[in-house]
This record gives structure tokens, C-alpha cells and sequence, in this order.
């Protein structure tokens, strides 16, 4: 509050990388009064890639190897399927 230092402040937190990010958080200045304090805007820094489909840290769900595969399997699942109906109507 008197300013005596720089203007800046880093903080480390824990999140939930699950979770939308808060953009701000409040500030109190009195624990008497909490109506005293203002909202901080806050500025992530290096916030790691997040996969909400393997639940992995390092890449997004638009890259996730495990996606990729399970959606080759369920295509090559699919068309077995139809291969097969196929097989039974020229049989028939």
C-alpha cells in the first residue's frame, strides 16, 4: 500500500488446469472491513497445455495421440462392421 517497492507481485499458484481460469481475484485490505480492497487482474505465465481427453499435461485434445488411435480403432471397427454386411448380401 505505500508503494515502497516495485509495481509488480508473482505469485505461485495451484489450479485446476480442469477448471476455467479466474481472470481476477479480490484483494481484501482489512479483515475488519471486507468491503475494502479491489479485483487484481490476473496474467498467467506458462500455463501448460491441458488434454481434456487423456487427461495429460503437454499437448490439447485437438493433438492427443490417445484420441488419434481410438478414432483409427472406431473406424477400422466400422469398417469391419460394414465389410461384413457387405459379405452376408453378396452371399445371399
Amino acid at each position: 500500500m505505500q508503494k515502497t517497492r516495485g509495481s509488480v507481485a508473482k505469485v505461485r499458484i495451484q489450479i485446476d488446469l480442469t477448471k476455467k481460469r479466474p481472470r481476477h481475484v479480490w484483494l481484501g485490505f482489512s479483515e475488519k472491513d471486507p468491503t475494502r480492497g479491489k479485483w487484481q487482474i490476473i496474467e498467467y505465465e506458462e500455463v501448460p497445455p491441458y488434454c481434456l481427453y487423456c487427461k495429460q499435461q503437454g499437448h490439447f485434445v485437438g493433438t492427443c495421440p490417445m484420441k488419434t488411435r481410438y478414432e483409427e480403432f472406431k473406424e477400422r471397427k466400422e469398417m469391419e462392421a460394414s465389410n461384413k454386411g457387405q459379405d452376408k448380401q453378396q452371399s445371399t
